[in-house]
C-alpha cells in the first residue's frame, strides 16, 4: 500500500499474506429486491439479484394470511420472474434463491391482493 500526503509526501508498505482458501470457487447469490407487474389475468413477480453463479434457481411461495395456508407458485427454476394468480386475500409473498452449491437467500414481502385472479 502507499499513501501520499496533500503536499506530496509518501510512504508505503509491503506484507506477505497467505491465503488458505481459493475464494474464486465460492458463489454467491443476494436478492436486492422484488417487483410486480399487475395484469388482467394474473400478477407477474420478478427478483432482482446479484450472483457470480451461472446457474442460480429460484423457487416462489405464497402464504395465505387469511387461511394460513403456504402454497408453491414455482418449483426450483432458473428464472427470476413468475406468473401467480392468487385469490383476493393478503399474503406474505416468499422467494428463495440458491447457487448450484447451496448458498441461500430469501426475501419476504406483505402483498396484499384486490381480486381473484
Amino acid at each position: 500500500v502507499e499513501a501520499k500526503t496533500s503536499d506530496g509526501k509518501t510512504d508505503s508498505e509491503t506484507i506477505c499474506f497467505a491465503v488458505d482458501k481459493d475464494y474464486s470457487k465460492i458463489t454467491t447469490v443476494d436478492i436486492t429486491g422484488l417487483i410486480w407487474t399487475i395484469k388482467s389475468n394474473s400478477i407477474d413477480v420478478g427478483a432482482a439479484y446479484t450472483t457470480n453463479d451461472d446457474n442460480v434457481q429460484f423457487k416462489w411461495q405464497s402464504y395465505n394470511l387469511d387461511t394460513g395456508k403456504w402454497e408453491s407458485i414455482t418449483d426450483w427454476t432458473s428464472g427470476n420472474w413468475a406468473t401467480w394468480k392468487p385469490k383476493k386475500g393478503n399474503y406474505w409473498l416468499h422467494i428463495e434463491a440458491k447457487t448450484s452449491d447451496g448458498k441461500t437467500d430469501s426475501e419476504t414481502i406483505c402483498f396484499a391482493v384486490g381480486k381473484d385472479y
